[in-house]
């Protein structure tokens, strides 16, 4: 994981204050991002309290949700290399997709998906979060629809001509006036969550942006619930205060989560495999926490960055790369190669933990074993 995607992390979720707000955007946009395949334009959000409402769980009764998953309407792309502007070349990784069909999210799902309904408006802009699913270890996926003043056209796209477009909501930062810069979320008890958010062109109108988010706890779970958000600036960017605003939801509390198979490597490894996630749990993840305060609160400032999590040193343990879960029903899926990342977001939790969201669905009864690159190079093979 880049300092880049690790200075992400610490910040999403957090407020920035007027005079670290330009530092933020500087730091969150300086290159490319080959592992997710597009630089995000995100700032630090306040914290506000909240009011708590409870999810109910229901079958799927439709193929909306099912939309989730597979391309939303997007092409495969294949593995792309780009100049990095210092005379070297990068690669820009392949995503392919698997389409799910409604029967598919029916079996897989059943009553773990929850409608949630709540919306919030700011500046002209209107979120609504329609459905989700959440896995115990925190990871999930939830669509929304977007209004917005000036259409959905502005969120489509891909911020450099010359690089591959993954379907992720682009933000305009040439304009002035009030400019949406980020669909946010976090918990209601401060819980810090990695996310991304990806256009479904299927169903994206002029006026109405389709799409669906995914998302994963950095720190603690989702027991308060989970607030969602829009937040912008007032202004042409570059001014030295900008004028931040935002607007948020009441909070939404899972009444269900869907189940992970478990597997181990017989080295004390253990892997879960959830239909919308894989993720790595310690012991690597004992020696590779986040740096805490002495009551155990993760410190997340700007100096946070790789090396203190001491993720280089031997002590450290190992970290799980060239991911691939073997299916009984089907061809291997690989999650992340050399060239390849058929993944939305990965990110470590403040515990140490690795999670890596799928760009697809996983039926975990089908899940046979996966394969991980593990300490030394060695190659890990987890079974059920």
């Amino acid at each position: 994981m880049t300092d880049q995607e690790l200075f992400k992390q610490a910040f999403d979720g957090l407020r920035a204050s007027a005079d670290t707000y330009e530092e933020v955007l500087m730091k969150a946009n300086g290159g490319y991002e080959p592992r997710h395949g597009i630089t995000r334009r995100t700032f630090a959000l306040a914290l506000v309290g909240v009011l708590t409402c409870g999810g109910t769980a229901y079958a799927v009764s439709s193929g909306l949700f099912a939309d989730a998953f597979g391309s939303k309407g997007h092409e495969d792309i294949p593995a792309t290399a780009l100049d990095d502007g210092k005379g070297d070349f990068v690669t820009a990784p392949a995503m392919q997709f698997v389409e799910a069909s409604e029967e598919d999210v029916t079996r897989i799902l059943g009553d773990a998906v929850q409608h949630v309904g709540l919306t919030c408006e700011a500046e002209g802009y209107l979120l609504t979060i329609d459905d989700l699913v959440v896995d115990g270890q925190g990871v999930g996926v939830a669509t929304f629809t977007l209004t917005a003043p000036g259409g959905s056209g502005q969120f489509i796209g891909t911020y450099d001509d010359g690089y591959p477009d993954y379907g992720y909501l682009r933000y305009e930062t040439d304009s002035s006036g009030k400019q949406l810069r980020s669909v946010t979320l976090r918990g209601a008890n401060g819980e810090i969550y990695d996310h991304y958010e990806v256009v479904d062109l299927t169903q994206t109108t002029d006026d109405v942006l389709h799409g669906v988010m995914y998302f994963g706890a950095l720190t603690g779970g989702d027991e308060g619930g989970l607030v969602f958000g829009l937040a912008g600036v007032s202004g042409q960017d570059g001014e030295a205060d900008p004028d931040l605003w935002e607007a948020e939801t009441d909070a939404f509390v899972p009444s269900a989560h869907v189940g992970s198979v478990e597997l181990t490597d017989g080295q004390g490894h253990t892997a879960y495999v959830s239909p919308v996630s894989i993720t790595y749990a310690a012991p690597f993840g004992e020696a590779s926490g986040w740096p805490t305060d002495p009551d155990g609160t993760p410190v997340l400032d700007g100096a946070y960055a790789y090396e203190d999590q001491g993720l280089q040193d031997e002590e450290a343990g190992w970290v799980p790369c060239n991911t691939t879960i073997q299916l009984a029903d089907g061809d291997p899926y690989v999650v992340e190669a050399e060239d390849v990342f058929n993944s939305y977001c990965s990110y470590y939790t403040s515990e140490g933990a690795m999670t890596l969201v799928f760009n697809r669905l996983v039926d975990p009864s089908q899940v046979t074993g996966v394969t991980a690159d593990g300490p030394d190079g060695t190659t890990l093979e987890f079974v059920r």
